[in-house]
């Protein structure tokens, strides 16, 4: 059964049909079950909309690899935020996509209609990323240096990815970090680069 939520595109509806993942060459691979049964990370859960069923997939970035690593027909690698993230300290220390982009909050289940779960904290489904001030803040640090010279005034900016679990800016190949640096001189002129 296919319902009319999932032709939305990546909606509470695809996530929580995502059975498993299988890491077949270089693209991974998801198999989801659209219909009245969910799938989550939360065990002994009874919605009062549709069933419930646990994933130990939603516990592992497994659950982010098909849309966050892909390879065209060329070979080209596209999107290679799940193999950065695996080849990271954090994926050594067993932080997830979800310690960051989804990390836990106080509260029984996502659903306010929900009638049991076994435990009261709930992943924030936010999701932040590159479109979060805070996330970024945290994520990348600068370090601004000058040194006189002459009569000029050198400046330098070191950018440095502080806590990403993958690289910054990652995602597509696209995807740019742009650094803007403004400088106003004693005597009122403007510098920008």
């Amino acid at each position: 059964m296919r319902l009319k939520a999932s032709w939305e595109g990546i909606t509470c509806d695809y996530c929580h049909s995502l059975r498993e993942v299988r890491l077949e060459k270089a693209t991974p691979k998801a198999k989801v079950e659209f219909g009245s049964v969910k799938s989550g990370p939360l065990k002994g859960v009874e919605p009062g909309v549709h069933g419930a069923v646990f994933s130990a997939v939603h516990l592992s970035a497994l659950a982010c690899a098909p849309c966050h690593e892909y390879q065209n027909a060329l070979g080209f690698p596209v999107m290679t935020t799940y193999s950065e993230w695996k080849g990271t300290a954090s994926a050594q220390e067993g932080k997830t996509c979800q310690t960051c982009h989804m990390y836990e909050v106080a509260g029984d289940a996502v659903e306010p209609r929900i009638r049991s779960t076994q435990r009261a904290r709930i992943n924030l489904h936010l999701m932040p990323g590159s479109h979060s001030l805070e996330q970024l803040t945290k994520a990348i640090g600068a370090t601004l240096s000058t040194t006189r010279e002459k009569d000029q005034l050198r400046v330098s900016v070191e950018v440095s990815n502080r806590s990403a679990g993958h690289r910054v800016p990652t995602g597509s190949p696209l995807r740019q970090l742009l650094l803007e640096v403004t400088a106003d001189s004693y005597d009122g002129q403007h510098f920008r680069e």
